[in-house]
């Protein structure tokens, strides 16, 4: 049995405001399919903990998207990141496996100390997607290779949209993301804006092959 749009939006929520706290049962179910990925140890317990520690909710955009030129972050996705104790950007990566929701890692993006190259870091992100669902009505779903594509394409376009970055091998998680989505009834138009080269170019046919083979109602 597959998950519902209320269990993906409230899974979402929880891990957000989740407390610090071992002892909180955590609404994800790790799956040993991601071994080995996900950052210090398999328990889901602390692979939310890992996420959580030392970081904080995002109440103002962080000066790393300001950097990048994003002027303009919906509050809904500021929801969907955090920024650590250091100034880093902190982004939740998500699995569907087995139709259970999986918190499989995450990645922290920051500008060198001279502010003239960008660096990242992934713990266990390159085995999940990244999404932002906002708790309002949204025009579509953008699908890009970066959150931060994501939310300049949004920023670009002008809107609302449920947004998802992908990674290599992730193409399906993004199709059932789509999916619940759409039986929802939360949208019926998808932007597909992933890179103009080989990998990109693959990961959208892939996308549509997806939507088109499951017969998804857009």
């Amino acid at each position: 049995e597959g998950l519902s749009f209320p269990q993906v939006r409230n899974a979402l929520r929880d891990i957000l405001s989740s407390p610090l706290s071992s002892s909180t049962p955590s609404p994800f179910v790790y799956s040993t399919s991601h071994e080995g990925k996900s950052p210090a140890t398999l328990t889901p317990d602390k692979v939310l903990q890992k996420y959580l520690e030392r970081s904080d909710p995002c109440r103002a955009i962080p000066t790393y998207l300001q950097r990048r030129g994003i002027t303009h972050v919906s509050p809904h996705h500021l929801k969907a990141m955090r920024v650590n104790d250091r100034g880093s950007l902190r982004l939740p990566y998500f699995g569907v496996v087995d139709g259970k929701l999986n918190l499989v890692g995450y990645e922290d993006k920051w500008h060198s100390k001279d502010g003239t190259s960008l660096r990242s870091n992934l713990k266990g992100a390159s085995a999940g997607i990244w999404y932002s669902i906002p708790d309002c009505d949204v025009d579509g779903v953008i699908v890009v290779e970066n959150p931060v594509d994501a939310l300049a394409y949004e920023q670009i376009i002008g809107g609302t949209y449920a947004l998802i970055g992908l990674r290599s091998g992730t193409v399906d998680a993004v199709v059932d993301l789509i999916s619940i989505l759409s039986e929802a009834d939360e949208i019926d138009k998808v932007i597909i804006a992933t890179d103009h080269d080989a990998a990109g170019l693959a990961y959208a046919s892939e996308i549509m092959s997806g939507i088109h083979q499951r017969k998804i109602a857009l």
